[in-house]
């Protein structure tokens, strides 16, 4: 899709917790990064509980940004 003019990538995170379905992780985002490059900016979408525990995971893995439910709000501890 980048080569068609995409420059942003939306990566939908599942952990088997919140949602049921168990979907990709901070390795994954690791080696999407190194594939692109770092232009596109790279969406997560953490459909996670306790999504500030996997913050800095997905950081240190490439992600541009971060999407967490409202539902969450309650147990996350970082602002």
């Amino acid at each position: 899709m980048l080569d068609f003019g995409a420059d942003t990538i939306h990566v939908d995170v599942m952990d088997g917790h919140f949602v049921p379905n168990l979907t990709l992780g901070a390795p994954v985002v690791k080696s999407l990064r190194q594939f692109v490059g770092p232009k596109p900016f790279l969406d997560c979408h953490l459909m996670v509980s306790h999504p500030e525990q996997w913050i800095d995971d997905f950081k240190n893995a490439g992600a541009s940004g971060y999407s967490v439910h409202v539902e969450t709000f309650g147990t996350c501890t970082r602002n």
